[in-house]
């Protein structure tokens, strides 16, 4: 059976550090909408931005949901781009649909806020795949969910 598209983001399962998943708060850049598994950017005045496709560093990965308000800023929570952490997401689709995505190759990010996925491309390398995602009816090939890690990261020596 074939994989459903539906991209809803990113969300953090495994942590091999010890505990909780790290999250820390952080402020917004102002009039941003988030939702939860967006990928974030650190912007350098140290607000938080979407990123967006040619984002060659992740931050980390929203856990707010928030509405875009003029000139004004939010509160956010971030699980941050960390290589001990290892997220699922949405694989695009290819050209072939019943390629598979290729193991340990490190790809992009695409889509739009709350339905943000990983791409066939490669020119950032943001993050890389790890495999399947265990799941009902996910089979290799367009639309399947995979884990996968942040190759690029914005936190310090990740990049």
């Amino acid at each position: 059976m074939a994989n459903v598209s539906n991209p809803n983001g990113f969300r953090a399962v495994k942590y091999n550090g010890s505990g909780t998943f790290p999250m820390y708060t952080y402020n917004t850049k102002s009039n941003l909408t988030l939702n939860p598994g967006d990928a974030v950017i650190m912007l350098t005045n140290g607000t938080i931005d979407k990123a967006l496709v040619g984002s060659t560093a992740i931050f980390g990965v929203c856990q707010t949901a928030v509405v875009a308000v003029v000139a004004t800023r939010k509160q956010i929570t971030v699980i941050p781009a960390l290589p001990d952490i290892v997220f699922a997401g949405q694989y695009g689709a290819s050209k072939d649909s019943s390629s598979n995505p290729n193991w340990g190759t490190s790809i992009d990010i695409n889509g739009a806020s709350g339905a943000m996925l990983l791409t066939t491309t490669t020119g950032q390398g943001v993050a890389r795949i790890l495999g399947l995602e265990p799941a009902l009816d996910n089979v290799a090939g367009a639309y399947s969910r995979v884990l996968f890690v942040w190759n690029k990261s914005q936190w310090s020596g990740q990049a």
